[in-house]
C-alpha cells in the first residue's frame, strides 16, 4: 500500500512538470517567429546575411537540442529525483534512470530480481506507464531517436524497462 502511495504521488509530480516543458517549448517558437517577421533587410544585405544566418541557424538548433534535453533532465529530476539518480547518455540517446541506494525503488527493483511478486512487476508496469506521455514528448521535441531506460544493476539480465516513442519494453521481464 505504501509503495503504491509512493508510486502515484510521483506520477502526479511528473505529469505536472510535463506541461511546463511542452509551455517552454512553445514560447520559445513563438519568439523565434516574432523575430523572423520582424526582420527587414535590403537585397545586398540579404545575399551577404545568408551565409551568416545559415550557420547561425545551425549553431541554435544545435543549442536548441542541448537546451531541450536539459529541459527534459531537469523535468525528470523535478519528479523523481527523489527515487532515482538520472542522467542522459548522449552517444546512445538515452535518458537514464538508476535507483537510488537504499531509497523506495532500490528496495522494489531488488525484491523484482530476488524474490518477485506480481506486486512488484505491477508498481514497474505502473511506472513505465506513467513515463509514455513523456517519452512521447521527448519524441515530438528532440526527435524518435531518444528513450528512457530503467537501469538494471543488479544483474546482467537487462534493463527493467526501455521507453522509446512512447512505447515500453521489458527487456529483463522478457529473460
Amino acid at each position: 500500500m505504501r509503495k503504491n502511495i509512493v508510486l502515484m504521488g510521483l506520477t502526479g509530480f511528473f505529469m505536472l512538470n510535463l506541461v511546463g516543458c511542452s509551455t517552454t517549448e512553445k514560447k520559445t517558437n513563438s519568439s523565434s517567429q516574432s523575430i523572423q517577421s520582424e526582420t527587414s533587410v535590403s537585397e545586398k544585405e540579404k545575399s551577404t546575411n545568408t551565409s551568416v544566418k545559415e550557420s547561425a541557424t545551425t549553431e541554435s538548433t544545435t543549442l536548441s537540442k542541448n537546451d531541450k534535453v536539459e529541459t527534459m533532465l531537469d523535468s525528470l529530476n523535478q519528479g523523481m529525483s527523489g527515487m532515482f539518480d538520472i542522467s542522459f547518455d548522449e552517444a546512445n540517446d538515452k535518458f537514464l534512470l538508476e535507483a537510488k541506494k537504499d531509497g523506495p525503488m532500490d528496495k522494489v527493483l531488488s525484491e523484482l530480481v530476488n524474490n518477485p511478486t506480481s506486486d512488484d512487476k505491477q508498481q514497474l508496469d505502473d511506472l513505465s506507464s506513467s513515463l509514455t506521455g513523456f517519452s512521447e514528448s521527448i519524441s515530438s521535441s528532440l526527435g524518435n531517436d531518444y528513450s528512457i531506460e530503467l537501469v538494471n544493476h543488479y544483474n546482467d539480465q537487462g534493463s527493467f524497462f526501455v521507453i522509446k516513442n512512447g512505447e515500453i519494453s521489458f527487456p529483463y521481464l522478457e529473460n
